[in-house]
């Protein structure tokens, strides 16, 4: 069993007037097949442009992918 964050990265709007554009990174928790992990809580965070974002992670089946958070 092996497990690792993963993360889709995309521009949501930009301003070519004013020079930006609103980056957004949605983070995943993965899981390849194996047993059943439970009666645990993993904690983490992401920073994006110097911005902390917490979350936590409870219980898994097997082979799942869920959904922890969203940073633009």
């Amino acid at each position: 069993m092996s497990y690792w964050l993963s993360q889709a990265v995309y521009t949501t709007s930009q301003s070519t007037t004013e020079n930006y554009s609103i980056v957004r990174v949605d983070l995943y928790f993965d899981r390849d097949s194996g047993g059943a992990w439970n009666n645990y809580t993993t904690y983490g965070y992401i920073v994006v442009d110097g911005q902390r974002q917490d979350f936590s992670v409870g219980s898994y089946g097997t082979g799942s992918r869920t959904y922890l958070t969203t940073k633009d």
